[in-house]
This record gives structure tokens, C-alpha cells and sequence, in this order.
């Protein structure tokens, strides 16, 4: 049973990210190896004492960002094993399938599973994930479970990851919007000077900066996540959204016009913005 496109972020964070997508990171640090279901008054059965058998888990990339930002996870059927990555960003994870290499840095977080019993209604053969200081689980298609809840997951396309890379081609540069401060009107910049690296937001009087330099940034973000055709830039105080539309021309995926930045809830009074691509 494959389902795609299912998916579940706690924004942002908004991860995996997260692979972002989205998902603010929120460690879940509580070990286990039951998630019990709602209370229907039975008792849970004692564990098979028999190794577990298959786990019921399509091949592929399946991606979550639930508290974990930009983490994926690669499943070998044939192998009966699974493997729990966290990616710097998405231009890492790119290319890593493209490429099949990983540059220093890329990979922030693996974790080999380990198969063994899981109790959801019943003992299912599972793989177990100690990530990062958590115990995670994945059993049958599409389900997740951490310390005390499940989320869905998704299994990633081909197609998906190629849709990416025109994004990625895309992305840096500077975007900018007219907002109002205390009855004025401010020019809000994000410039992303390198996809995956770093965003950072000023605020200028002035409709025509083009150097940064010398300026001082109200905010900056060092790390995005992903999801889907969007990447997310976030932290205590800002969600920063960059969307992008991208359709197949013949073999190729190409992006349509420029990518837009939405700035949501931030410190310089206003609750939502959308920038565009200068």
C-alpha cells in the first residue's frame, strides 16, 4: 500500500524538515518501543518471542518534518534495511540522489535502523530509529511514531526531487516588498545570498539598495527546510516561505516566473508580508 503526498509538518517547522519541507526542531528526548492506541480496555499481548519478519515498507525516500527538519529516510526492501538521514538542506539532499555523493556538511545526522517488535493494535514488525537522542519507529506504509504520537509520512518521487533543482537555480537573489512601520513606509529586503546557507532581512528607507554590506540585518537564518516545492527559512521569531511554481516542459521541469517570499509574524510589526523577486 504506497501512499504519496501525505505528509504532516509541525511549522516548521515548519522539517524533514523537514527535508523541512518544514518543521521548527522539537526534540522529542523520551525513549520507547510502545505507542499504545486509544484505550479499548484489552490488554496488550505479550511480545513475540520470534524474530520479526518483513517489514511492510515500500523502497524508496519517505519524508517527514514532525519536529525534525530536512530528515529523510531511504528504505531498501530487497536488504531489509532502512536508513534515517538529516540533510543540511535541500540542495545537499539533491545532490546526494543526483550526484550519489555528499560533500562535508551535507549530511548533518544518519542512523542505521534496527528491526524489532512494535505494538499498534496488535505486534507489527518495525523499524526502529535512535535519532538524534530519540527512539523512532516506522511500521507499514506511511505511519511514524516518536515518543508519544504518529505522523504520516510521504515517499518521495523521482520526479519531485527533479522538480527541486530548478528551484534551487532560482532561489538566491534578493526579494523585496514596501511594508508600513509606524505609519511609514520601509522597504523589506531578504536577500539569500546562497541556497541552503543563509537568508537575512532588512529593513531601508530607500526602494533602491542593492549593497548589503555595510548594513546591519534585522534577522539572519542559517538553515532552511524543505518540503515539496517550497522551502521554509524559520526560527524563534520569523517564518520566512519561499513558494515556487514548476511545470514539466518535455523531459525537463521548469520553473514558472520568479519564486515569491512570504515573511510571516516577525518583530517588525507586521503579521504577513509577500516579497517578490527583484
Amino acid at each position: 500500500m504506497k501512499k504519496t503526498g501525505k505528509m504532516i509538518f509541525a511549522a516548521i517547522a515548519t522539517g524533514l524538515m523537514t527535508f523541512g519541507m518544514m518543521g521548527c526542531d522539537n526534540n522529542d528526548d523520551t525513549s520507547t518501543t510502545i505507542i499504545n492506541p486509544p484505550d479499548t480496555g484489552d490488554t496488550i499481548p505479550q511480545k513475540p518471542s520470534t524474530e520479526p519478519g518483513l517489514v511492510l515498507i515500500d523502497g524508496g525516500d519517505w519524508m517527514y518534518t514532525s519536529g525534525k527538519a530536512n530528515v529523510v529516510i531511504h528504505v531498501d526492501v530487497a536488504k531489509q534495511e532502512a536508513t534515517m538521514y538529516r540533510f543540511s538542506g535541500l540542495g545537499a539532499y539533491v545532490r546526494y540522489k543526483t550526484e550519489q555523493t555528499a560533500l562535508d556538511g551535507d549530511i548533518i545526522t544518519k542512523a542505521n535502523a534496527t528491526k524489532d517488535w512494535f505494538y499498534y493494535g496488535g505486534w507489527k514488525a518495525a523499524y526502529n530509529f535512535n535519532f538524534e537522542g530519540s527512539d523512532l519507529w516506522m511500521w507499514e506504509n506511511d505511519m511514524l511514531a516518536g515518543s508519544s504520537s504518529t505522523t504520516s509520512v510521504s515517499l518521495l518521487e523521482a520526479a519531485t526531487i527533479s522538480n527541486w533543482t530548478p528551484i534551487l537555480k532560482s532561489v538566491p537573489g534578493t526579494y523585496t516588498s514596501v511594508v508600513a512601520i509606524n505609519n511609514e513606509n520601509k522597504y523589506l529586503y531578504a536577500v539569500i545570498a546562497e541556497t541552503d546557507k543563509k537568508l537575512s532581512l532588512y529593513v531601508c528607507d530607500s526602494a533602491t539598495v542593492t549593497d548589503f554590506s555595510s548594513l546591519t540585518p534585522k534577522v539572519t537564518i542559517d538553515m532552511i527546510s524543505f518540503n515539496l516545492h517550497q522551502l521554509l527559512y524559520t526560527d524563534d521569531n520569523w517564518t520566512v516561505l519561499v513558494k515556487a511554481t514548476v511545470t514539466k516542459s518535455g523531459s525537463d521541469y521548469v520553473l514558472e516566473g520568479s519564486p515569491s517570499l512570504t515573511v510571516t509574524k516577525n518583530t517588525i510589526d507586521v503579521s504577513s508580508v509577500t516579497l517578490a523577486k527583484k
